[in-house]
């Protein structure tokens, strides 16, 4: 079929083709099929072209499985976004927050923007830089805890919050992943 010659043909047109993906139907059962293909043209002493050779890998399963994680990761991102409660995912060596769902920025009045920069320590209405680092590796150590404390607000109010948080790591990053349930705005005037 022209369509799975077609690197083999440029190449003895003199053109080498180096890892060219492709997309073919298998002939009896219409499937797609995903294929990776690099082909060169032979030279007889002269220069003269007198064939070609193709080196063909099939990727259809790593095309599938892409496929599939990436159905799967906007799944994730859309269950994650649509929850009523406040999820952050902490990195436990910078402290900064490395993914939150939009309930997390809008409780304590940050855009998004400005939520994605921030660390712990910049919303803790409780807990000191120390406390904090404490706090994180008693969590490593239990795998999970549940704790109050309180949040600042962008207003710089305090808020009440149950903190549910789990160890997780994902690679070598070691991360928190915390939901966060506002209980009631705390009283600030005295």
């Amino acid at each position: 079929r022209a369509e799975e010659a077609a690197p083999l043909l440029r190449s003895l047109r003199g053109e080498a083709q180096k890892e060219v993906e492709e997309i073919v139907r298998h002939p009896q059962t219409g499937e797609k099929l995903h294929r990776r293909v690099s082909s060169t043209p032979i030279l007889d002493n002269s220069g003269e072209i007198i064939g070609a050779v193709a080196v063909v890998h099939d990727i259809t399963e790593d095309k599938q499985a892409e496929q599939s994680l990436s159905a799967s990761e906007q799944r994730y991102r859309m269950l994650f976004e649509m929850a009523n409660d406040s999820h952050v995912l902490l990195d436990v060596e910078t402290k900064s927050i490395v993914a939150f769902n939009r309930h997390a920025h809008e409780h304590l009045g940050y855009t998004r923007e400005e939520f994605a920069k921030l660390t712990m320590a910049d919303l803790e209405g409780l807990e000191s830089p120390d406390d904090i680092e404490t706090h994180i590796a008693k969590i490593i150590e239990q795998g999970n805890d549940i704790f109050e404390t309180r949040h600042k607000t962008k207003k710089g109010e305090i808020r009440s919050v149950q903190v549910k948080a789990k160890a997780i790591s994902i690679g070598e990053q070691k991360l928190i992943l915390s939901t966060w349930d506002y209980i009631t705005p705390v009283d600030t005037s005295g």
